[in-house]
C-alpha cells in the first residue's frame, strides 16, 4: 500500500520536521524544512513502494546530527525503532571520515531501504547544485554528489 501524505504519522512527522527547522532559509530563501519534504517526495517517487519507516527516515534525516535529536526524544515523538535505525545508517559521520569514505561505508551495509533514503537525499542536493551556477557548486557537485550517487546506485543495482 502506498504512503500518502494524509497519513496521520505523516502529518505528525512534518510537524515536528516544521518545528525543528522554523524559521531556517535554504540557500534560496525557500523554508529549510521543505528540502526534508522534496526528500520524502523524491523517496516516493523513486520508490512508489517505500515503507513508512523510509519516508519518515526520509523527513528526519538529518535528526540525529549532532546538536539536533537523540534516539530517545525522537521515540518520545512517536518515532519507530525502524525508522530511527534508517536515521542512523544514513547520518553523517563525526570520526573524521570524508563524505564519499561514507558512502562507500553505506554501500557496503547493503542496507536498501538506508540507500534509497540516501538516494532520495542525493537527488535533491543534485537539484539544488545544479540550479546554483556558482564554480563552488559545479565543483561540489563533481567531488561529492555525482560520484556518491553512482556509488550508491551500484549498491542496489
Amino acid at each position: 500500500m502506498a504512503v500518502t501524505k494524509s497519513e496521520p504519522w505523516y502529518v505528525r512527522t512534518l510537524d515536528l520536521v516544521k518545528r525543528r527547522h522554523e524559521p531556517r532559509l535554504d540557500k534560496v530563501g525557500r523554508p529549510y524544512y521543505q528540502h526534508f519534504e522534496r526528500v520524502a517526495d523524491r523517496l516516493l517517487q523513486a520508490v512508489p513502494d517505500a515503507t513508512p519507516a523510509q519516508v519518515q527516515a526520509a523527513l528526519l534525516h538529518d535528526a540525529l546530527e549532532p546538536g539536533e535529536m537523540s534516539p530517545s526524544e525522537l521515540r518520545d515523538n512517536g518515532i519507530d525503532d525502524e525508522t530511527i535505525r534508517i536515521i542512523q545508517a544514513i547520518t553523517l559521520p563525526t570520526d573524521g571520515r570524508d563524505y564519499l569514505q561514507y558512502i562507500n561505508d553505506l554501500a557496503a551495509t547493503r542496507d536498501v531501504y538506508a540507500i534509497q533514503v540516501k538516494l532520495a537525499d542525493n537527488a535533491d542536493a543534485i537539484a539544488n547544485y545544479q540550479a546554483d551556477a556558482s564554480d563552488a557548486a559545479k565543483e561540489m557537485l563533481e567531488r561529492r554528489f555525482l560520484p556518491s550517487r553512482q556509488i550508491l546506485l551500484q549498491a542496489v543495482a
